[in-house]
């Protein structure tokens, strides 16, 4: 059985191991110390609503007729792409197989945020949650049994707090996390370095000038926080534009409770609750979709608020487009990064100049299609966290708020 010295895996000293090339994958095993390059297939996967981000790679054993391999599932193992690191975590599994031609090994793991969806939370107190809690604290104390850092991008200041909950016995940590999460309208992920990342995606403007003598201006994009490098003719080899609007309607209307309960507690409080509602005008026909929302108390802010997140996210899911490109890094040399905007044209699928969401990328590599990324681009709306009530009120206490005065006539209108 003779071996590729192409594919042949070397375990280095970490310390001491050679600056490696641009694009050359390494998997450094903390638990050993051993820097593991030469794989012959590579697949890494991140993106801004998949967490654990994970990742898969193969490689033909050094010696054939005996197992070898400085890996083993548990390990702690980080993951680069040249100098950047792209994923840290664990070996979750290993397979090892034999042919008549072949004895290759298979290894697959996932980010260190693995363990707050895999196991139960510990909390320090099932009784509930405290009113003003912020979100940053939440994840800091579900996440800290495992040894897994939280960190934050929004805006200094801007971390949301949420009201008094209760969380179920069993619960992962990701569980409860993403629930207040959707509440705060935040979204939840992990970084390269393993750690918990709570953030939004924030709007970008297209400036005035995107060409110049028919050549991208690209100093005015990277000022406005946009990416240049997918183009067709200069780097996409693939690219498929989805567009769809089956789940699209004319007109989104809520209710806070299903219609015969609502009228029972309307009546007996004597209040009127106009409809919640969102207008699409772009099917251009009639086609409405009521919703009940998740809610058991009588105000429409979260009524009004569910409508207007269905329209939006409806749309901006309406449309997708996957590109294939030929580099693992954009035309500045930095790795593909979801969740940032990417000037995109595309003419052949009807992508035409405009920044769109990397809302997914795959990082792939073998000996039939090379070096490859894949990413999945939307709009902005597309990432609209959906709105939720984390401690919705019974009938009963619905009504004592009333007769207390905590509850009001909601102002009626919708939105547009």
């Amino acid at each position: 059985m003779a071996l590729s010295k192409t594919y042949q895996p070397i375990a280095n000293d970490a310390s001491t191991a050679r600056t490696p090339a641009s694009d050359e994958l390494r998997i450094i095993n903390r638990t050993e110390n051993a820097v593991l390059t030469g794989w012959q297939a590579v697949r890494i996967s991140r993106g801004i609503e998949r967490m654990p981000s994970d990742f898969e790679v193969s490689l033909t054993q050094k010696v054939p007729d005996r197992f070898w391999c400085p890996l083993k599932a548990g390990d702690e193992i980080q993951v680069s792409i040249g100098s950047d690191v792209v994923l840290t975590g664990y070996v979750d599994r290993m397979s090892v197989s034999l042919s008549s031609d072949t004895h290759q090994v298979a290894i697959a793991g996932r980010s260190k945020t693995c363990d707050l969806i895999d196991a139960s939370a510990e909390i320090r107190d099932w009784r509930g949650y405290r009113q003003g809690d912020t979100l940053m604290s939440l994840a800091e104390e579900l996440a800290r049994p495992y040894g897994i850092e939280v960190r934050s991008n929004l805006p200094a200041g801007a971390m949301p707090t949420f009201p008094t909950f209760t969380a179920n016995l069993g619960e992962s940590a990701y569980e409860i996390l993403e629930r207040v999460a959707r509440y705060c309208g935040v979204l939840v992920t992990d970084d390269v370095d393993g750690a918990l990342l709570l953030t939004r995606i924030q709007e970008v403007t297209l400036p005035d000038v995107v060409t110049i003598n028919g050549q991208l201006a690209e100093g005015n994009l990277k000022s406005a926080g946009i990416r240049v490098g997918v183009q067709q003719g200069i780097n996409v080899q693939r690219a498929v534009r989805h567009v769809s609007v089956s789940s699209r309607f004319s007109r989104y209307t809520v209710f806070p409770q299903s219609v015969e309960t609502q009228r029972d507690q309307t009546a007996a409080l004597g209040v009127t609750i106009p409809d919640a509602f969102c207008e699409d005008e772009y099917l251009g026909r009639n086609r409405q979709l009521y919703i009940i929302s998740e809610q058991y108390d009588l105000g429409q802010s979260l009524a009004q608020r569910r409508a207007i997140w269905e329209c939006n996210r409806r749309a901006g899911r309406g449309q997708a487009t996957l590109a294939t490109v030929d580099s693992w890094r954009d035309r500045d040399g930095k790795l593909w990064e979801p969740g940032s905007f990417v000037y995109t044209y595309i003419e052949a699928v009807d992508q035409s100049g405009y920044p769109l969401v990397v809302a997914d990328v795959t990082f792939t590599r073998d000996v039939e299609t090379g070096t490859t990324a894949t990413l999945t681009l939307m709009e902005p709306a597309a990432f609209a966290i959906a709105p939720m009530s984390l401690a919705p009120t019974t009938w009963d206490q619905t009504q004592a708020l009333q007769e207390a005065g905590a509850i009001t006539q909601p102002v009626a209108g919708g939105h547009h």
